[in-house]
């Protein structure tokens, strides 16, 4: 009796091993969906933030639309910018905008299109769509330096809506959701849009509110 005890303790022990095999194997990998990562990684001659060698608050109008005309992600420009006087420094101001032409990384929503924000003569910010879950944002960059969760509870809502912003400060990347009801129980699952600022710029916003509320947690 005892032998045959020993041998189905054996033998589920084995089993129990087995079957964890492969779970074990899977969390050993490197996460990286959508390449995501290759774009975290400083570009040559681009110190972050940089995105298609834009940077924010150092790359001038003109050649922002230069780059983005020649690019081999753009295939066609719109430019929405003029020479303003803007609080009294005049420069371009605008958004120069394109339509993706199929070579960029497939972690890129290419069915948005992506937009500079020029203001003053200058690169203000990069933004693009992505395709890419805000879970896996996380997985693939770790935890961000800071993060914020919004409600939205204007009076024209016919009820609460919730988003959520990570932020990467010492790259200037800040990855964003869309607005979705509440409760916010798939807020994980939800794509998010990367926005690439200078490092001083990216703080939370003091027009928004983080409030809690019972009824619009996060699962």
């Amino acid at each position: 009796m005892k032998n045959i005890l020993f041998i189905w303790v054996i033998f589920s022990l084995a089993l129990t091993g087995l079957l964890a095999l492969p779970v074990l194997l899977i969390r050993a990998q490197p996460y990286a969906p959508h390449d995501l990562y290759t774009f975290y990684i400083p570009a040559e001659n681009c110190h972050p933030p940089c995105f298609m060698n834009i940077q924010p608050g150092i790359t001038a109008a003109e050649e922002v639309y230069h780059i983005i005309r020649d690019h081999a992600w753009v295939s066609r420009l719109f430019d929405d910018t003029a020479i303003t006087d803007d609080g009294g420094i005049p420069g371009i101001t605008g958004t120069i905008s394109w339509e993706w032409s199929g070579a960029q990384p497939d972690w890129i929503d290419a069915q948005v299109r992506g937009e500079v924000r020029v203001r003053r003569g200058f690169a203000q910010f990069v933004t693009v769509s992505t395709a890419v879950w805000l879970g896996d944002v996380w997985l693939t960059l770790d935890v961000p330096d800071w993060e914020v969760a919004l409600i939205s509870e204007r009076p024209d809502d016919l009820q609460s809506f919730i988003y959520r912003r990570s932020a990467y400060q010492q790259a200037g990347y800040l990855f964003e959701t869309a607005r979705v009801p509440c409760p916010a129980s798939r807020l994980w699952k939800m794509p998010v849009s990367l926005t690439v600022w200078q490092r001083l710029a990216l703080t939370p916003s003091t027009d928004d509110t983080a409030r809690r509320n019972s009824g619009c947690g996060l699962d």
